[in-house]
């Protein structure tokens, strides 16, 4: 009888360890994520061409808009993305959106750099029937300016690296740089239609 005791009480005991461990893995699992690390990762998803030089050298609207709608997607989910629309990183933890975000002060600052942002694509949209129009242009530097701003109070309260405001790249060098990564950044986006274009040239050598 005791043995059996014993042996129903080892069970037990197994049992509610097997219960509290998936538990605690649980909650781990749904453990928010840390603010620092979405700031850390916010600066990896504003560090691209879209945000360097004047707007002048931005030739490419849809390529552009399409590193904007990338920043945007990675405020809004946690989740790093390429131009391309290939994951390269994601914070650890449960996030659900900028309303997570303790601080009100730090949590309006990315509510309003989400509305600078769609601005800005409303903005490139509107080049489209008029790629000179001037005064776009400038409210596009200004635009990119101030949310380059705004981030950089929120990174140096973590003591992260600030970004330099856009308008402040006027080096040559700088700039030759730019025109090579945006060059880099347009091919990077439309793999599907460099890759249809290679099978066309290949099927095309076959015949």
């Amino acid at each position: 009888m005791d043995t059996w005791l014993e042996q129903a009480i080892k069970s037990l005991f197994a049992i509610i360890g097997f219960v509290v461990t998936g538990f605690i893995g649980y909650l781990w699992g749904r453990k928010r994520a840390r603010e620092r690390d979405l700031l850390l990762l916010w600066r990896a998803a504003f560090d691209r061409p879209a945000f360097r030089g004047p707007f002048l050298h931005h030739s490419s609207q849809p390529t552009f808009r399409r590193a904007i709608s990338t920043t945007l997607k990675t405020i809004a989910t946690g989740i790093l993305f390429d131009t391309g629309g290939h994951e390269l990183n994601r914070v650890t933890g449960v996030y659900y959106g900028p309303s997570q975000i303790k601080s009100k002060k730090r949590r309006n600052v990315i509510i309003e750099v989400q509305g600078r942002l769609q601005k800005l694509i409303r903005l490139s949209n509107s080049l489209n029937n008029s790629p000179s129009d001037a005064a776009t242009i400038e409210s596009i530097d200004n635009e990119r300016d101030e949310i380059i701003a705004q981030m950089n109070k929120l990174w140096v309260d973590e003591h992260i690296e600030e970004m330099p405001l856009p308008k402040s790249y006027n080096d040559p060098a700088d700039i030759q740089s730019l025109v090579r990564a945006l060059q880099d950044e347009e091919r990077a986006s439309q793999p599907i239609a460099n890759d249809a274009r290679s099978v066309d040239a290949t099927a095309a050598a076959r015949q």
